[in-house]
Protein backbone atom coordinates (compact mmCIF):
# COMPACT_ATOMS: atom_id res chain seq x y z
CA UNK A 1 0.00 0.00 0.00
CA UNK A 2 1.06 3.27 -0.81
CA UNK A 3 1.58 6.04 1.91
CA UNK A 4 0.04 9.91 0.83
CA UNK A 5 2.09 12.63 1.51
CA UNK A 6 0.49 15.95 2.38
CA UNK A 7 -1.55 16.86 5.24
CA UNK A 8 -4.09 13.99 6.46
CA UNK A 9 -7.43 16.41 6.56
CA UNK A 10 -6.81 17.29 2.47
CA UNK A 11 -7.26 13.27 2.00
CA UNK A 12 -10.19 12.87 3.89
CA UNK A 13 -11.87 16.06 2.14
CA UNK A 14 -10.61 14.89 -1.42
CA UNK A 15 -12.33 11.39 0.36
CA UNK A 16 -15.61 13.27 1.45
CA UNK A 17 -15.68 14.68 -2.22
CA UNK A 18 -16.14 11.39 -4.07
CA UNK A 19 -18.46 10.28 -1.56
CA UNK A 20 -20.64 13.47 -2.35
CA UNK A 21 -20.06 13.11 -6.32
CA UNK A 22 -21.69 9.21 -6.18
CA UNK A 23 -24.44 10.30 -4.08
CA UNK A 24 -25.51 13.37 -6.16
CA UNK A 25 -24.93 11.20 -9.48
CA UNK A 26 -27.26 8.76 -8.27
CA UNK A 27 -29.98 11.72 -7.98
CA UNK A 28 -28.88 14.47 -10.44
CA UNK A 29 -27.03 12.09 -13.49
CA UNK A 30 -28.78 8.92 -14.95
CA UNK A 31 -27.79 5.14 -15.08
CA UNK A 32 -26.20 5.82 -18.21
CA UNK A 33 -24.61 9.18 -17.77
CA UNK A 34 -23.65 10.66 -14.27
CA UNK A 35 -23.60 13.91 -15.48
CA UNK A 36 -26.66 13.68 -17.44
CA UNK A 37 -28.01 17.06 -15.61
CA UNK A 38 -25.34 19.15 -16.54
CA UNK A 39 -25.21 17.99 -20.23
CA UNK A 40 -28.87 19.02 -20.47
CA UNK A 41 -27.26 22.36 -20.67
CA UNK A 42 -26.19 21.61 -24.33
CA UNK A 43 -29.94 21.73 -25.20
CA UNK A 44 -30.02 25.71 -24.94
CA UNK A 45 -26.75 25.57 -26.98
CA UNK A 46 -24.64 25.74 -23.65
CA UNK A 47 -21.70 23.87 -23.50
CA UNK A 48 -21.58 21.58 -20.13
CA UNK A 49 -18.34 22.67 -18.57
CA UNK A 50 -19.88 26.76 -19.06
CA UNK A 51 -23.18 25.09 -17.53
CA UNK A 52 -21.64 23.51 -14.73
CA UNK A 53 -19.10 26.66 -14.22
CA UNK A 54 -22.27 28.84 -13.98
CA UNK A 55 -23.31 26.04 -11.01
CA UNK A 56 -19.50 27.13 -9.53
CA UNK A 57 -20.63 31.15 -9.54
CA UNK A 58 -23.86 30.29 -7.55
CA UNK A 59 -21.62 28.73 -4.95
CA UNK A 60 -19.21 31.30 -4.68
CA UNK A 61 -22.29 33.57 -4.20
CA UNK A 62 -23.55 31.56 -1.23
CA UNK A 63 -19.90 31.50 -0.23
CA UNK A 64 -19.72 35.37 -0.17
CA UNK A 65 -22.66 35.22 0.96
CA UNK A 66 -21.42 33.27 4.15
CA UNK A 67 -18.40 36.02 4.45
CA UNK A 68 -20.87 39.04 4.70
CA UNK A 69 -23.61 37.93 6.31
CA UNK A 70 -21.74 34.96 9.10
CA UNK A 71 -24.31 32.25 8.40
CA UNK A 72 -26.52 30.22 5.46
CA UNK A 73 -29.36 28.69 5.42
CA UNK A 74 -30.28 25.53 3.88
CA UNK A 75 -26.48 24.92 3.76
CA UNK A 76 -23.29 24.88 5.71
CA UNK A 77 -20.28 26.83 4.81
CA UNK A 78 -18.39 23.64 4.40
CA UNK A 79 -21.18 22.23 2.07
CA UNK A 80 -20.85 24.98 -0.52
CA UNK A 81 -16.80 24.59 -0.19
CA UNK A 82 -17.49 21.09 -0.83
CA UNK A 83 -19.47 21.29 -4.02
CA UNK A 84 -17.91 24.40 -5.32
CA UNK A 85 -14.51 21.98 -5.06
CA UNK A 86 -16.72 18.85 -6.45
CA UNK A 87 -18.03 21.45 -9.66
CA UNK A 88 -14.43 22.63 -10.38
CA UNK A 89 -13.80 18.99 -10.91
CA UNK A 90 -16.35 17.52 -13.05
CA UNK A 91 -16.05 21.52 -14.75
CA UNK A 92 -12.23 19.95 -15.70
CA UNK A 93 -13.97 16.81 -16.54
CA UNK A 94 -16.60 18.19 -19.17
CA UNK A 95 -14.24 20.77 -20.66
CA UNK A 96 -11.27 17.76 -21.85
CA UNK A 97 -14.34 15.85 -23.17
CA UNK A 98 -15.70 18.84 -25.15
CA UNK A 99 -12.18 19.74 -26.07
CA UNK A 100 -11.44 16.04 -26.92
CA UNK A 101 -14.61 16.17 -29.39
CA UNK A 102 -13.45 18.98 -30.53
CA UNK A 103 -15.59 21.59 -29.83
CA UNK A 104 -14.17 23.95 -27.51
CA UNK A 105 -11.87 26.88 -28.05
Amino acid sequence: MTSLHGHPEFHKIVKEMSEIHSKKSHDYGSNKDPFANLRDSSSINIPPYVGCFIRMMDKVARIKSFIVKGSLQNESFEDALLDLACYSVICNILYKEEKKDGTSN
